[in-house]
C-alpha cells in the first residue's frame, strides 16, 4: 500500500531539478547548432552552383552518315560496265590493228575514235566508282556514265545507217537485216547500265553522300 507524501514539507536544501531537455528558468532555451536565435531571421545556406559536366564534342553532318544503297548500286554498275566495255575495246583495237590504214575510210576513222572514247570511258568508270563509293566525288562517275551513253548512241546511229540496198532480192537480205537489228539491240543494252548509273548518281542521296564530310568543333 503506497503512502502519499505530498502533504509533508520538503526537507531544506532539496531542490527540484528540471527535466532533461528543459532549460532552467531564466536561461534561454537550448537551440541546435545552425539555428539562429529567436528574433533573428533564419539564415539560409547558399551552396555553390554545381559545375557543368563537360560535353562531348558535337558533330555536324553536312552529308549522309551512312552510305545510301543507290551509291553502292551506281558504283557496282560502273565497275560491271567498265569490264564489259574493256573487253569490246580490246577487240576493236585488235581489229583496227589488222586493217591497213592505207585504205582507211570513214568506218575506220569512226571505229578508231569510238575505241579511244571507250578506253577513256573505262578509266573514268573505274575512277568514278571508287570516288563515289568512298564519298569523295560523284562528278567523275556522272561524266563517265554520260560518255558511255553517247558512245552507245553513236553505235546505234552507225548500225542504223548500214545500207542493205545492194542485197535487194537476195536471200541474204533477211540475214543482213537481222544482223543489223541485233547490233542495234546490243548497243541499246550497252546504254541501260550507264543510264541507271547516271540517274542514281544524280539522286539527292548520292549528292548528300558525296557532299562535305562531318566535322568536329
Amino acid at each position: 500500500m503506497s503512502q502519499d507524501y505530498s502533504g509533508y514539507p520538503q526537507q531544506p536544501g532539496h531542490q527540484q531539478y528540471p527535466q532533461q531537455g528543459t532549460p532552467p528558468q531564466g536561461y534561454p532555451a537550448y537551440q541546435q547548432p545552425g539555428t539562429p536565435p529567436q528574433g533573428y531571421p533564419a539564415y539560409q545556406q547558399h551552396g555553390y552552383p554545381a559545375a557543368p559536366l563537360p560535353q562531348a564534342p558535337q558533330q555536324q553532318y553536312n552529308g549522309a552518315s551512312t552510305r545510301p544503297g543507290v551509291v553502292t548500286s551506281a558504283a557496282v554498275l560502273a565497275f560491271v560496265q567498265a569490264g564489259i566495255t574493256a573487253i569490246t575495246t580490246i577487240m576493236m583495237f585488235a581489229g583496227l590493228a589488222s586493217v591497213s590504214d592505207a585504205g582507211a575510210d570513214g568506218d575506220y576513222a569512226f571505229s578508231l575514235v569510238v575505241s579511244i572514247a571507250q578506253a577513256i570511258g573505262v578509266l573514268l568508270l573505274i575512277l568514278g566508282g571508287v570516288q563515289i563509293i568512298s564519298g569523295k566525288n560523284r562528278g567523275i562517275l556522272i561524266g563517265a556514265a554520260a560518255l558511255e551513253i553517247i558512245i552507245s548512241a553513236a553505235w546505234i546511229i552507225r548500225f542504223a545507217l548500214i545500207s542493205t540496198d545492194e542485197l535487194d532480192g537476195s536471200p541474204a537480205l533477211d540475214i543482213a537485216n537481222g544482223a543489223k537489228a541485233v547490233m542495234i539491240v546490243v548497243a541499246l543494252l550497252f546504254a541501260i547500265m550507264p543510264i541507271i548509273t547516271l540517274i542514281q548518281s544524280l539522286s539527292s542521296n548520292a549528292a548528300s553522300w558525296a557532299g562535305p564530310k562531318p566535322t568536329q568543333y
